[in-house]
């Protein structure tokens, strides 16, 4: 991930690899990244969203003045992967788009989504106003 970013140019102000969240979770990232005015974009792979109500107040609160980006790991499966030892969200898909979607969030599927839409993003500003519209 880190040589890719690189190869293609992008800048990062920090990278997190939390593992198995003992000390730093998805959330204490995106508080991380509120607060820092080096970070242009936020952008996380998350296989579970911790606490779902804590990360859709950061969350909102990050995405009204940096775009949020997040790869949500595990879609498909209610079980942990082998060897896994953050337990995988048994929130249902459908409620975890839900979330992201009204916190301002971008979601993406692939962690090479991810990086495009950083990349994007960080060289792009926010639209701001009423006379914004997005075409997909």
């Amino acid at each position: 991930l880190l040589s890719g970013l690189h190869r293609r140019g992008a800048g990062l102000s920090s990278f997190i690899s939390a593992g198995n969240r003992a000390d730093v979770s998805g959330n204490d990232f995106l508080q991380y990244s509120f607060e820092d005015p080096d970070t242009d974009v936020a952008l996380l792979y998350l296989e579970s969203l911790g606490n779902p109500r804590k990360f859709t107040r950061l969350a909102r609160r990050t995405a009204a003045v940096k775009p949020v980006v997040v790869v949500k790991g595990a879609r498909h499966s209610g079980t942990n992967p082998p060897g896994h030892a953050v337990p995988v969200s048994r929130i249902p898909d459908t409620t975890v788009s839900a979330l992201m979607r009204q916190a301002g969030v971008i979601r993406v599927d692939t962690v090479t989504e991810m990086v495009d839409a950083g990349l994007l993003l960080a060289g792009q500003p926010l639209p701001a106003g009423p006379r914004v519209a997005i075409l997909g």
